[in-house]
């Protein structure tokens, strides 16, 4: 109270001051200088006359010097930057600067200090939310980008999926074929063998100038015929050769290999060897494997290697393993 106080009263003086100097130069005019004939209370009423008006004069202006909208430059000291930035960008257009008053219920002018931080505050949280908003939606498409194309990436995989199950469905009954062709192969093998019928030596001897029957017995653990009629050829001249001779089959396998296919078989030769000068004979069971190579899209045999694991069938019906005595009983054995 004492500082307005003290405000309002030098405010008093100076208006007299100015009141005094506005009278002399008042009286120094022409227009006025009838007034000097005047009675002192028809001065008196003059004087108060011209001291109304120029209080009212300054009354007036100093209601438009309030009413002036206040610089940036004054307000820069009581805003941060970034209320200093939604203040150009709220100010940038006439239109949006008086919605944003309307919205906050307050008159464009005069704009206090507060005001204009409630205003700025208001613009940058709009601006911040629309920024906001355009994030979220680039985010938003991306994550839309990014699953259209894991979903492109599923359907191709499910596509190349579907493509391998049917490239294997053919595989395995092309593979079930031959497997199939080989089994038939090996079941008519054996009854012939079984029915022992052998083929004619003397006939083929005269007609080849050779006999395809076995020279030593080592030959038969790894041999190769150009077809199933060779391989059956001889193998049914090796049972003359053997007190016994009888294949069983356990597994099939079928892969490819390059350009061709290659159905395995695994199994057990049978073998009644005689030994000591044909006193005595001896049964050994020994591992098979044969292989037969197809060339791929036809059943026609290219090559047929037959393995035949003299050692293994002698250490299996040996009480005596090692390789010394294996040896001795391999020597022993005549075909």
């Amino acid at each position: 109270m004492t500082q307005k106080f003290v405000k309002k009263k030098v405010h008093s003086e100076e208006d007299s001051t100015k009141t005094s100097h506005t009278l002399t130069s008042a009286l120094a005019r022409p227009e006025l200088r009838l007034t000097a004939n005047l009675s002192p209370d028809e001065l008196k009423k003059e004087r108060r006359r011209e001291q109304c008006r120029i209080y009212q004069a300054n009354y007036r202006k100093r209601k438009r010097q309030k009413r002036q909208p206040l610089q940036f430059s004054q307000l820069s000291s009581s805003i941060n930057a970034e209320q200093a930035a939604a203040l150009v960008i709220a100010l940038s257009s006439h239109t949006p600067f008086l919605q944003a008053c309307e919205q906050l219920n307050m008159p464009a002018h005069p704009l206090t200090s507060d005001a204009i931080k409630a205003l700025a505050i208001s613009e940058w949280t709009k601006a911040q939310r629309q920024a906001q908003l355009r994030a979220e939606q680039a985010q938003f498409q991306k994550r839309k980008r990014e699953l259209n194309g894991l979903m492109d990436c599923m359907v191709k995989m499910m596509w190349d999926i579907k493509q391998l199950e049917a490239r294997k469905a053919e595989l395995m009954k092309q593979q079930n074929q031959h497997i199939q062709f080989i089994a038939g192969f090996h079941c008519s093998l054996q009854i012939d063998i079984e029915q022992q019928q052998l083929p004619d030596a003397q006939n083929y001897q005269q007609a080849f100038g050779y006999t395809p029957a076995l020279q030593n017995l080592f030959d038969l653990q790894r041999e190769e015929f150009d077809s199933l009629q060779s391989l059956k050829f001889h193998w049914l001249w090796y049972r003359s050769q053997f007190r016994e001779f009888e294949l069983s089959i356990a597994s099939y396998e079928c892969f490819e290999g390059g350009e061709h296919l290659i159905v395995k078989s695994t199994g057990n030769l049978r073998l009644g060897i005689g030994c000591e000068n044909g006193r005595k004979y001896r049964i050994i069971v020994c591992p098979v494997l044969q292989q037969f190579e197809f060339e791929n899209g036809n059943q026609l045999v290219k090559r047929i290697t037959s393995e035949i694991d003299l050692v293994g069938g002698v250490q299996r019906t040996q009480i005596q393993s090692d390789p010394e005595a294996i040896l001795r009983t391999l020597q022993e054995l005549r075909c």
